[in-house]
């Protein structure tokens, strides 16, 4: 028995990632139509699932994909951030996993029955599948690795963890039924569980490489994935190889290497020098001279992204809504989609994507209006204006193109009377800057960039984090670093947890959208594409509607 792990489920041990992860989770292709996850069982298992079906040549060449910035860790239990869970997930794999579609799919699980209730998942695992150190994939590795990742007090967490219990609150117990079944036992009823098991936190780790190297074993551990770690040269490289064992057919690539690379323009060198085959996170603003070179190459599809600027409600001129909402009013984001983001994005005007069931067409639009802004602004005591403190990172995790942004919005702003004071920061100090939320004895800010890149366009896997309520200083809440509260919103959110029919749960969201706007604790800007700039000789890479998945199992280069 693993006992109750809900008692950690909120804690802020975690940062934020990908922004977050992040986040930002029933999948279903981004801002567009819906997820095929019948209910009952998975698709077929992969033609591949008695082992590795892959006769062909050997793994050759070397691949080098530049990350917005380096991993937190090797850990998958500790990662965080979309480059660290990007680099992560093809060196270990969960029970499910996604197409190029953003549908879920088999990964080691070949099938899942959830119970009539919905608080009991069975899932049945793919056979003759090894981990990367030759021991075998079993139902008991499944429960040590989210025993370990989950419970605090195992031997073998190798904490904090913030993630696996902030992805995964209501998970009660692990049961190993048989060598090829585990049941999952929840705590209550979550419409969330099975899509956000797609998180590299849940990468299933060999139970072996734990025994044999105890708290050393992120750089020495062993997954199921395509890759296996060799090395990680912190802040300059993680280094990696193929593993000719996977059970889905041997990589064509030899040697996969991740690179932390911060600025937009010094990707675009390398890429052009050839230093680099692979950019994830390119600047739009670079989009048109990586087109215009022949050895390069852009793909992109849809993606499930959410970019926003939390407010500060707590203190400050924004706990004044009217402030907030002329904010709102202030900034020219068709101008910046056309301009600096060069049509690579949708605005956004709620925390649900456009043309998806949650979203609510009907809620509060904000329109480029200067006056509108202005009035608001000297109705609420400000007629001459106002400062405010805005942290940005230099790059990062979903983080498209924050300086150059932040800039934008400061002079946007600044037509209005607003003077904004722009701190930047590298990620891991901007994270460890905002994690404690905006309000803090070392300083205080009004606002600070966000995003959220998810597994699913359901808002029950992010919208909780960052807009439900009882989130002060002392103690936040999730995500929600600017503290907003409205009771009925909050209300509404957790509603939509309590079940699993999503005709009833769409239309709380469609409620709560029409308060948030009208609350305005965001200032709402656009949601992205999954863009992929690259030698025009890599093959076999698509990218995913999940910008935290990038798999190079069949990548290649001619």
């Amino acid at each position: 028995m693993m006992g109750n792990y809900h008692n950690w489920a909120i804690q802020k041990r975690f940062v934020s990632g990908l922004l977050f992860i992040l986040v930002f989770v029933v999948v279903l292709t981004g801002c567009s139509g819906g997820n095929n996850v019948p209910a009952g069982s998975s698709a077929a298992p992969s033609d591949a699932s008695s082992g590795n079906t892959d006769a062909g040549a050997a793994p050759s060449g070397t691949l080098v994909v530049a990350n917005e910035d380096d991993l937190n860790s090797l850990d998958p239990a500790a990662g965080y951030g979309t480059h660290t869970i990007r680099t992560l997930s093809n060196v270990y794999e969960s029970l499910i996993k996604q197409d190029d579609s953003g549908n879920i799919i088999p990964g080691l699980a070949t099938s899942w029955e959830p119970s009539a209730d919905g608080m009991e998942y069975t899932f049945k695992l793919r056979e003759n599948v090894k981990f990367q150190d030759g021991t075998p994939f079993n139902a008991e590795a499944v429960k040590i690795s989210f025993d370990r990742a989950l419970d605090p007090n195992n031997e073998y967490h190798y904490g904090p963890y913030g993630f696996p219990n902030f992805f995964e609150p209501n998970i009660k117990e692990i049961t190993v039924v048989d060598e090829a079944t585990v049941k999952f036992t929840l705590t209550q009823v979550d419409p969330t569980f099975l899509p956000n098991l797609l998180w590299s936190t849940f990468g299933i780790v060999s139970p072996e490489a734990l025994k044999t190297y105890g708290k050393d074993f992120a750089m020495h551990g062993a997954g199921t994935g395509p890759f296996q770690i060799i090395e990680w040269n912190k802040g300059t490289s993680v280094v990696t190889k193929a593993y000719e064992g996977y059970w889905d057919g041997s990589p064509k690539i030899e040697r996969l290497i991740f690179k932390p690379v911060q600025e937009d323009a010094a990707r675009l060198t390398q890429l052009q020098t050839g230093e680099i085959q692979v950019a994830a996170g390119i600047s739009p603003q670079l989009l048109e001279a990586i087109q215009g070179i022949n050895s390069l190459k852009v793909l992109s599809g849809p993606g499930l992204h959410n970019w926003f600027m939390v407010f500060n409600t707590y203190e400050g001129p924004l706990k004044d809504v009217k402030v907030r909402q002329a904010l709102n009013y202030a900034i020219n984001r068709e101008d910046m989609v056309k301009n600096l983001l060069q049509d690579t994005v949708t605005i956004s005007n709620s925390f649900a994507y456009p043309d998806t069931w949650s979203y609510n067409p009907d809620s509060l639009i904000y329109s480029y209006d200067q006056e509108k802004a202005k009035q608001l602004l000297a109705e609420a005591g400000y007629p001459d204006g106002l400062t405010l403190k805005y942290i940005v990172p230099a790059s990062g995790s979903g983080m498209i193109a924050p300086t150059q942004i932040a800039n934008v919005i400061q002079s946007d702003l600044a037509k209005i009377g607003v003077k904004v004071e722009i701190t930047t920061q590298d990620w891991n100090t901007y994270l460890s800057t905002i994690q404690a939320g905006l309000s803090q004895p070392s300083g205080t800010y009004d606002m600070a960039q966000f995003s959220w890149m998810g597994t699913s366009d359901d808002p029950g896997s992010y919208v909780n984090f960052f807009l439900q309520g009882n989130s002060t200083p002392e103690k936040p809440n999730g995500f929600n670093d600017g503290y907003y509260s409205n009771p009925k919103v909050t209300e509404l959110l957790t509603k939509a947890m309590e079940t699993i029919d999503q005709s009833a749960r769409a239309e709380l969201y469609k409620e709560a959208q029409v308060l948030v706007a009208q609350d305005a604790p965001w200032l709402f800007m656009f949601h992205a594409k999954s863009i992929l700039a690259m030698s025009a000789k890599v093959e076999g890479l698509t990218p995913n509607p999940n910008m935290n998945y990038l798999s190079f199992a069949k990548a290649e280069l001619k």
